[in-house]
């Protein structure tokens, strides 16, 4: 079997395996991991944005704070469900996204960075200062409904892995689209892309739009999970640099790599207990060794293992590829 077998073969087993997973599991377990699905859908988005269009971001909890706080303002004064809630959570983030696109045009690298932390940092302002949002005090959700039927852990679970689900399809359609093309082409050097007639400032502000909207789908689901929202969780920068984490050590460029990323910044804090502080320490290690020692992540270490593996299986037929022709790493290509 090819190596493109290998993936869709494994894909399609993961998924049946998540299907599967909650009949064989305590439905607490079954909600812990709904709720980490939330933070894979976010690093879906970020990995869209950084991975394969090279644009790097430390503000996209902005957005996943106004997935989450659109979708909690609208069940609090308009008794709307989750359904609602997410199409227009997806939106307004997607919105803000694309205005934040436009501002950032010329921005790049480390500035770029430094500007999505300030919007980041701007989102949480709001939320402590306009009492709309009633800052730590929160906004209290009700309870979860979909299509009139009340959604409980193991209904909240399918439906996170059923949005992630199309999130992920989403972005490897896109990914292998004209526009995908585009923004790989965009980061592999935005002089050689522009050379080639690709217009810059229409493609980063569409990247910036529909990585906004995934990540905003993913406060979304976020807020529901928790049925309350508050400064408290979205009133710093923190949880920005948790999907940039996601993202790097799970492997740039990668669906697999964003659900690996996006398990290990929630399931490794949770697990640690009463030492969960000591988290922030971890992930500054794993970032740090992630850029250092495995640039593509867990995921393109994997992947470089399973193409050894077969290397040896098919060595005899198959001839080898001159290095560097291609750029994308990961799962997903």
């Amino acid at each position: 079997m090819s190596e493109r077998g290998w993936q869709i073969g494994l894909t399609a087993l993961a998924f049946a395996i998540l299907v599967l997973l909650p009949a064989l599991i305590p439905s607490f377990y079954a909600s812990l991991l709904g709720f980490t699905f939330t933070y894979v859908i976010a690093a879906v988005g970020v990995n869209l944005l950084t991975g394969y269009t090279g644009l790097v971001t430390v503000g996209h909890g902005g957005f996943f704070a106004i997935g989450a706080y659109t979708t909690a303002l609208m069940a609090k004064h308009l008794g709307t469900s989750l359904l609602p809630g997410l199409l227009a959570g997806t939106l307004v983030a997607g919105v803000i996204g694309f205005a934040l696109g436009i501002i950032c045009l010329r921005l790049g690298g480390a500035f770029l960075a430094i500007a999505t932390l300030g919007f980041a940092l701007a989102v949480g302002a709001i939320l402590n200062n306009w009492p709309i949002f009633e800052g730590r005090e929160g906004i209290q959700l009700g309870k979860n409904a979909l299509l009139g039927y009340l959604v409980k852990d193991v209904g909240f679970y399918y439906v996170s892995l059923g949005v992630m689900a199309l999130v992920m399809l989403a972005s490897w359609s896109i990914v292998r689209s004209a526009v995908g093309r585009a923004f790989i082409a965009i980061r592999d050097s935005e002089r050689a892309a522009e050379a080639m007639g690709i217009n810059l400032r229409l493609y980063k502000t569409v990247a910036f739009a529909i990585s906004a909207a995934m990540t905003g789908a993913g406060g979304v689901l976020f807020a529901h999970h928790n049925r309350y929202v508050s400064t408290e969780t979205f009133g710093d920068a923190w949880m920005s640099v948790d999907f940039l984490t996601a993202v790097v050590v799970g492997g740039q460029a990668s669906l697999f790599g964003s659900a690996l990323g996006g398990g290990f910044v929630v399931l490794v804090p949770y697990y640690l207990g009463e030492l969960r502080d000591f988290a922030y320490i971890l992930n500054g290690l794993a970032l740090i060794g992630a850029l250092v020692w495995a640039p593509d992540g867990v995921a393109g270490v994997l992947a470089r293992g399973l193409r050894l593996v077969l290397g040896r299986r098919h060595a005899a037929v198959e001839p080898l590829k001159p290095l560097g022709v291609e750029r994308e790493s990961g799962w997903n290509r």
